[in-house]
Order: C-alpha cells, then structure tokens, then sequence
C-alpha cells in the first residue's frame, strides 16, 4: 500500500492530521492509528503492524490488536488515505 498523492499528513504530537485535498475530507489519527498509517504505507505487513506495536506495548493483547489495526487499515483504505501499489 502506499499514501494517496491527494493525501496530506501532518504529525500532531503524537498523533496526526490526515487531509484528501481532492475530497476535503479530515481526519485527526490518534497516537496508534498514526503508526499502523505510517508502517502501512511503508509495504509493511499487517503482522509486522501488529509486532511494532506489541513492541511498544507488550503486555496488550495481541487479538485485540490485530483487531484494531485492521479496522484502522480498512478505514484508511475506505476514505483513500491508502491505496494498492
């Protein structure tokens, strides 16, 4: 997967502001959702994801986790955010 070319994203502390200058449409990602966008689109496999971020937080549940990013991803690719390479 790679960044929409009509995407901007913009870091926020932690977190980051995604913009689709072709839609308008705007979205405030969250600490998380910033890091399954940013490793998404750097090809990285929703497993590989899902270990970064148990790297991070190694007692979370790994159901749980998987769970999450995948609806992240799905959500990100439903708006555009990521599209196939």
């Amino acid at each position: 997967m790679r960044l929409s070319p009509s995407v901007m994203v913009s870091k926020m502390g932690a977190g980051s502001l995604v913009v689709d200058l072709t839609s308008g449409n705007c979205f405030e990602l969250n600490a998380t959702a910033t890091t399954v966008l940013e490793l998404s689109r750097d090809n990285q496999s929703l497993d590989g994801v899902v270990e970064c971020i148990l790297g991070a937080f190694p007692a979370a549940d790994r159901t749980a986790i998987l769970a999450d990013a995948q609806r992240t991803i799905d959500f990100l690719k439903a708006h555009n955010i990521l599209i196939a390479d």
